[in-house]
């Protein structure tokens, strides 16, 4: 708890007292006590689904760290999607931000988009990686939620 604090009250994303962080961290995590002097918090089984494997705080090591203890936890709760990492749908911007959804549809990042996909299946593409497929593709993920909820967006 203490940890997650002081990680917090570093980039300024909390008040102390306020009683919003304990509130929100009970929402979606349960403690489970360790040895005596310490305990971690565990994310709820409910909650398993919402997890981001892009999420952009996230260093390459954290990626991978975090995807391993998500497929552990699903084959624990037996859901049938254990090694399955979807990506949750983002939440609705505020209606002043509302236009940056557009980026998604413009000729520019379409052939983006098409270039990262092509030189991933070309055997002579010297400037190519997973992680640009893969970024590429959540890209192309979180256009299609955009286009099923926002009318007039067609990807």
């Amino acid at each position: 708890h203490s940890e997650l604090i002081r990680g917090l009250q570093d980039c300024g994303q909390i008040e102390l007292g306020s009683g919003e962080f304990e509130a929100a961290l009970k929402e979606v995590a349960d403690f489970k006590r360790g040895n005596a002097a310490k305990g971690n918090y565990e994310v709820k089984a409910n909650r398993l689904s919402e997890y981001n494997q892009f999420y952009y705080h996230y260093t390459k090591a954290d990626q991978c760290k975090s995807e391993e203890y998500v497929i552990k936890r699903r084959k624990q709760t037996d859901d049938g999607i254990s090694t399955t990492l979807f990506i949750p749908s983002p939440p609705l911007f505020t209606e002043s931000f509302q236009p940056i959804i557009h980026i998604l549809d413009s000729n520019i990042f379409l052939t983006l988009l098409k270039a990262c996909v092509y030189r991933s299946t070309d055997q002579k593409a010297q400037l190519w990686s997973e992680a640009i497929l893969n970024r590429a593709l959540h890209l192309m993920t979180l256009a299609c939620y955009e286009q099923e909820r926002t009318p007039n967006f067609e990807f």
